[in-house]
């Protein structure tokens, strides 16, 4: 499961989603996964994959998540980094 939530900004749809596991929690000693950004509901993969399709830009953080828009080709493996030992990615539609 992921915790996402919708951000919408003039035109654009703004995603942020994380692991459901790291939601609330620090990671390398300077980014917090925090509820206000990251969390309006829970999704699964099949839903969280639709949310990104739909996104104009995906801010997320994750080892599942980062995995699932690799494997579904919404992002590149050398793109992601690590925060602490957390995966994290973007992607902004063109």
């Amino acid at each position: 499961m992921f915790c996402c939530k919708i951000h919408k900004i003039e035109n654009q749809i703004i995603l942020a989603i994380c692991d459901k596991e790291i939601l609330g929690k620090i990671i390398g000693n300077h980014v917090k996964i925090n509820k206000e950004f990251f969390f309006d509901k829970e999704v699964n993969d099949k839903e969280a994959l639709k949310l990104m399709l739909e996104s104009d830009i995906c801010n997320m953080f994750g080892k599942k998540i980062t995995e699932l828009a690799e494997k579904k080709g919404l992002i590149d493996r050398k793109n992601i980094i690590l925060v602490g030992e957390i995966p994290h990615a973007q992607f902004i539609r063109q």
